[in-house]
């Protein structure tokens, strides 16, 4: 197993600590309604390159609008999930760079 992977497992644990993560094909969201402008608690975190991003950009947003919280993308290996960013910029999602993954969020 990748450093990367055993990181994403430990990151998730302690996500899971004060959020519900909900398993996609493409990787997974994370929602806690009781704080819903807590980033961590709250984004979709893409793994994978889907094969129809623009259905993934619409089932993230439709999920979190139907909780009144703010859409957003948490990414990891972003050298192949070219397409799907791509998708996110004409979607009009901002990007923020961290340490060690790029969010995606909306601007409002």
């Amino acid at each position: 197993m990748d450093l990367l992977k055993q990181i994403n497992e430990l990151d998730f644990a302690l996500l899971q600590s004060f959020s519900t993560k909900h398993d996609r094909p493409w990787g997974a969201l994370f929602l806690n309604e009781h704080q819903p402008d807590y980033y961590d608690a709250n984004h979709a975190y893409v793994s994978e390159q889907p094969e129809h991003p623009e259905k993934v950009i619409d089932e993230v947003v439709s999920f979190y609008r139907s909780h009144s919280i703010t859409p957003r993308f948490y990414l990891d290996y972003i050298d192949s999930l070219t397409s799907f960013i791509a998708q996110l910029k004409i979607t009009a999602f901002s990007m923020k760079k961290f340490l060690n993954l790029f969010s995606y969020g909306t601007k409002n």
